[in-house]
């Protein structure tokens, strides 16, 4: 079989098999399946419940096919050279998700969230350093459980949404170095919780919107 370096590296490829397995049957009698060895790779089972394949120098787009790996945990492909969209998948079907971290990559396109509801165990959500653009997804601000967001050095553009206000759980927020125009009055609702807020280096045009 390939090695996990390998593997890794042709990790587009090799995402398909891991999802394949999850369709299998998932008794006792079957061993592990062999990537439940390899480095950044833990299971629960044959289930992948957490990828922590930082710095693996990981080329090319997000593979959708880790949307399929549903029992997902943790997720942090940070500080490879990743580019494209992050697919709209990841933030429906990760529906166990506690930590996503996509930093430090050449990540692009608009950031999508088509609903929240999926993510309530979602805590660290970290994008920073990419070059992610268009407005906010307001949806953003309804993650309940949510205790740090980092977006920090990206492309984002317009108002910082007013729901972002709703985030009684967030301990940290950084959205600096972005385009954001305008902050909203709610941002004064974020709850006794933040000790850390970063919004420098916009284009804050004046201090609130409506």
């Amino acid at each position: 079989g390939l090695s996990s370096e390998i593997a890794l590296r042709n990790w587009v490829e090799v995402v398909p098999v891991m999802d394949n397995a999850h369709n299998r049957s998932n008794t006792t009698t079957n061993p592990p399946p062999v990537y439940c060895e390899w480095d950044g790779i833990l299971c629960q089972g044959s289930n992948v419940v957490s990828l922590q394949l930082q710095g693996m120098g990981l080329m090319g787009p997000i593979s959708p096919h880790l949307a399929n790996l549903t029992h997902l945990r943790v997720l942090n492909l940070s500080s490879n050279s990743l580019m494209g969209p992050i697919p709209p998948s990841i933030f429906t079907n990760l529906i166990h998700l506690e930590s996503l971290d996509l930093s430090q990559n050449m990540l692009s396109g608009l950031l999508s969230i088509e609903s929240s509801e999926n993510l309530s165990h979602l805590q660290h959500l970290n994008l920073a350093s990419n070059s992610l653009s268009g407005p906010l997804p307001p949806q953003i601000g309804s993650l309940p459980n949510l205790q740090t967001l980092d977006l920090n050095t990206n492309g984002f553009t317009g108002p910082i949404p007013s729901r972002i206000g709703n985030l009684g759980a967030l301990t940290y927020l950084d959205l600096s170095f972005n385009g954001f125009t305008s902050l909203p009055p709610e941002l004064g609702s974020l709850g006794p919780n933040l000790v850390s807020l970063d919004l420098s280096n916009n284009v804050i045009r004046s201090p609130f919107h409506p």
